[in-house]
């Protein structure tokens, strides 16, 4: 083995211990310090106070410039038009939330009536035809239009002829449909109606 090897290494192992040794002392130290500090420190309460500009600088120059100049008609008028605007919105906000009362109330209005009714045993739940009629319901019924061109149209759709046969089941009934009809219609004023 060679000698040598082993100096250095010593020499590698104490300079180590040795900077282990300074700086666990270092640490020591400033622990010892930072406790001093800490106990010197215990009793005093620090307050802090609002930190005040000394000087303004340019941006508040033109803050303050432009807050007490004499506004425009078009910018009087955007903030008339934007606080109108609001208003109506509060307006509307608070119709539609007492339109949603209203409505609340007398929907647990009825549902109370309900209830009322069914101790009593009534029903009231009930859908009735008339209580359901609207101005849909007023039309004709497709089966009884009758949708006719010309005279011969006309006659043909107020005949009532069953089968092949062709007989007309009540022609005392449409004679004088037919006679007013033919009247009506000015065509055949040189023919016996």
């Amino acid at each position: 083995m060679n000698i040598r090897t082993g100096v250095k290494s010593n020499k590698k192992e104490t300079a180590k211990a040795e900077a282990e040794a300074e700086k666990l002392r270092k640490a020591k130290e400033k622990k010892e310090l930072e406790e001093a500090d800490n106990a010197a420190v215990a009793g005093v309460v620090v307050k802090k106070t609002a930190t005040k500009k000394k000087g303004k600088d340019d941006l508040d120059f033109l803050n303050a410039a432009l807050a007490s100049a004499p506004k425009s008609k078009a910018q009087k008028e955007a903030e008339a038009k934007k606080k109108a605007d609001d208003e109506a919105k509060q307006a509307r906000i608070a119709a539609e939330e007492e339109k949603k009362a209203a409505k609340d109330a007398a929907a647990e209005k009825h549902a109370q009536d309900v209830r009322r009714m069914a101790a009593k045993g009534m029903v009231m739940n009930h859908a009735d035809d008339l209580l359901l009629h609207n101005k849909s319901v007023n039309r004709l019924d497709d089966e009884d239009e009758i949708s006719a061109t010309g005279l011969e149209g006309a006659l043909a759709g107020l005949s009532t002829t069953s089968g092949a046969k062709g007989d007309d089941l009540h022609p005392e009934k449409r004679m004088k449909v037919r006679h007013v009809s033919c009247v009506a219609c000015h065509v055949c004023d040189d023919l016996p109606c």
